[in-house]
């Protein structure tokens, strides 16, 4: 977990499609190593959508704002708490929270 909390701080500093992408691998990895990896695989999935709308094509700082502001407290608040208390209520919680943000985000 402690790869997961230097990926978060790492975030909290430079919301950048390269860290994105390494906190997508690493939640893939928890989420193939877990007995109850929905918690990984849904950030896992979003976090592949979000690399997918910045692939191959620069990307206006006013998008980078609107998917940072609307995902990103959620993804911090999803790390923070399963890193804490592993994968709790509290965790799915979370995720649900950030599933629902990306879908209205989605359908923007």
């Amino acid at each position: 977990m402690s790869e997961l909390i230097r990926l978060r701080d790492l975030l909290r500093r430079e919301f950048f499609v390269c860290h994105l992408e390494q906190l997508l691998v690493k939640s893939m990895e928890l989420a193939r190593s877990s007995g109850d990896p929905l918690v990984f695989y849904a950030l896992a999935s979003v976090l592949d959508d979000v690399c997918r709308r910045w692939e191959d094509r620069p990307v206006a700082t006013t998008e980078v704002g609107a998917l940072h502001d609307a995902l990103w407290p959620h993804i911090e608040t999803v790390l923070t708490v399963a890193c804490e208390n592993g994968i709790s209520d509290g965790a799915r919680a979370a995720t649900s929270r950030l599933v629902q943000a990306h879908l209205r985000l989605s359908t923007r």
